[in-house]
């Protein structure tokens, strides 16, 4: 997981890249409106606790915003999906800082209940671990969850039809490029960061994924 770990200077420089670039940040909501400009929706997977104790002040210096994917059962615990790999122990958000970071813009979408790879589940337990977690952060948090991202970013036609039944407006996968008023609501791809995207290389998969 190490080429995951973006630091707190190179992420800062992204932000930088972003606005240079003439990139608005904003909802999942708001971009798929396709309204005229630059728009951008920066995304993080698992609800890691550095991301509120690291980037959201970033996002803030800078005024941009984000939308950050949580695993239900998980708030306030760790990454037991990783753990029982064998990887490193991260801590994850709490409700008190999810609360406190939706207050200051952030936007929180479902990642399922416990993280599993949905194409090794029966239709019964991939149709809870995406509906359930929608109905749990939205009773524990008290706030709209209408996003799904898929974990690991694996999925096909079941996992559309279910996140839908399940009342979310869309949701993401990895993968790569942009996307068009044409694109799978369901199926949203997106521009993967790493410790290895330095600043020339973000703007280079930012000025290819405008290509479609």
């Amino acid at each position: 997981m190490a080429d995951q770990y973006v630091s707190p200077g190179l992420f800062s420089k992204h932000l930088q890249v972003l606005r240079k670039e003439g990139y608005e940040t904003v909802s999942l909501d708001q971009m798929l409106a396709f309204e005229n400009g630059k728009r951008i929706v920066i995304t993080f997977d698992d609800g890691y606790e550095s991301f509120y104790t690291a980037a959201l002040p970033l996002l803030k210096q800078a005024s941009m915003s984000a939308t950050v994917f949580l695993v239900s059962s998980c708030i306030g615990k760790t990454n037991r999906w990783d753990e029982a790999k064998g990887d490193v122990t991260e801590r994850l958000m709490s409700k008190e800082q999810i609360l406190d970071a939706a207050r200051q813009g952030i936007s929180f979408g479902g990642h399922s209940m416990t993280h599993p790879d949905l194409r090794f589940c029966d239709d019964a337990m991939a149709a809870r671990e995406i509906s359930a977690c929608r109905i749990d952060l939205q009773e524990m948090l008290q706030i709209p969850i209408d996003w799904f991202c898929y974990p690991y970013g694996k999925h096909a036609e079941r996992e559309h039809e279910l996140a839908k039944n399940a009342g979310y407006k869309g949701a993401c996968g990895t993968a790569k490029g942009g996307n068009t008023p044409s694109t799978n609501v369901y199926s949203l791809r997106r521009i993967n960061v790493r410790a290895s995207t330095f600043p020339a290389y973000l703007r280079h998969k930012l000025r290819s994924a405008t290509v479609l």
